[in-house]
């Protein structure tokens, strides 16, 4: 029998097969045939089956993928019959993926060689592989086995032209698009992420500033080391508020926070139309300098001591929140020159 398989294969069979070409036919290569055992050589196809993507739930399948092999179906199929070529055996197992994730029909045009086999006597026809087509289509559609929607109502294979919306896909282009598409999102979070890090930044060496000299974060910034400097001609002011701790008493927590944010910030206001700069501020403490990390001459004592006055003449019309009946004084120290010259503290109402 071997003799006549071969005779009918290579002259009857295999003539017909090497003119199809189509990216969506799996192409013949040739036969085997050795010590009894037959075998048809095809393309391989690195993502096996379409059976076995479908029951692979690793895989992840979007419409996008799906309408693209079934798109990659169709148009193989459609090649075979206008080449007068009936399936007859067309499954999902029969439809093979390669590594670029296009579709190819396989087993197709073996029907004389199942039959000198004596392994099928049914006439294949192209009614029949619309029928098998519309099964792997609902394979496809629902990920699911065949006939798994008997309870559903039929409906056309045009339908399936609807949902793609009449356009043609191909799954490279559709992954280039969506390669493009990632890119430029990728492009639009990166701006996104530098100006929120600029604005961040910005935060930062503001807080810096507020923290320490300008000069001190400039070179804290360029991570350089700071070297200690002595100041012979400085004023400092100190103040805090008289009855603080009474106040704290009778307040809450909160409240206590809101006075101290009022209060500050009605100073900050002043001391930024005089030439000094805040040092630190301690619970209910306040003090300023001037003369450092600016040198000014001779006029650290006059800068400290207009800001006094300014800050003594807003703290008289100055209201506490919780308690507006209360009056808030503040005590207010200055020392100016190197443990020389003046120091004088007084309590102002």
């Amino acid at each position: 029998m071997g003799e006549i398989l071969e005779h009918k294969l290579y002259h009857e069979f295999h003539f017909e097969m090497k003119d199809l070409h189509h990216e969506n036919i799996n192409p013949l290569v040739g036969f085997f045939h050795d010590s009894g055992m037959f075998a048809i050589v095809t393309e391989f196809c690195s993502r096996r089956s379409l059976e076995d993507i479908l029951t692979n739930q690793d895989v992840k399948l979007d419409w996008m993928f799906k309408s693209s092999l079934l798109l990659d179906l169709i148009k193989g199929m459609k090649y075979l019959h206008h080449r007068e070529f009936a399936h007859g055996r067309l499954k999902s197992r029969n439809c093979v993926v390669d590594g670029r994730f296009v579709l190819k029909v396989t087993d197709y045009g073996f029907n004389d060689i199942l039959e000198t086999l004596r392994l099928s006597q049914e006439e294949p026809s192209a009614e029949g592989d619309v029928y098998s087509f519309a099964i792997i289509m609902q394979e496809v559609m629902v990920r699911g086995t065949p006939f798994c929607m008997m309870d559903l109502p039929a409906k056309g294979k045009r339908e399936f032209k609807t949902f793609n919306k009449g356009k043609k896909t191909n799954i490279i282009d559709s992954m280039l698009r969506m390669l493009e598409q990632y890119s430029s999102n990728l492009e639009d979070l990166i701006r996104e992420r530098a100006e929120e890090l600029e604005i961040e930044k910005q935060k930062t060496e503001k807080l810096l500033t507020q923290m320490l000299p300008p000069s001190v974060a400039e070179s804290l910034k360029k991570g350089c080391t700071v070297e200690p400097e002595g100041f012979d001609l400085v004023t400092l002011y100190f103040s805090d508020i008289v009855g603080f701790t009474t106040i704290s008493a009778m307040s809450e927590p909160i409240e206590v926070v809101d006075l101290l944010n009022d209060l500050y910030t009605l100073f900050d206001a002043i001391i930024g139309s005089h030439d000094v700069y805040k040092v630190e501020t301690i619970g209910d403490a306040y003090m300023v300098a001037s003369g450092l990390p600016k040198r000014n001459g001779m006029r650290h004592a006059a800068e400290i001591a207009n800001m006094s006055l300014d800050i003594l003449s807003s703290v008289g019309t100055f209201k506490m929140r919780h308690m507006p009946e209360v009056p808030v004084r503040i005590r207010i120290g200055l020392h100016s020159g190197n443990n020389q010259q003046l120091k004088q503290e007084k309590t102002f109402p």
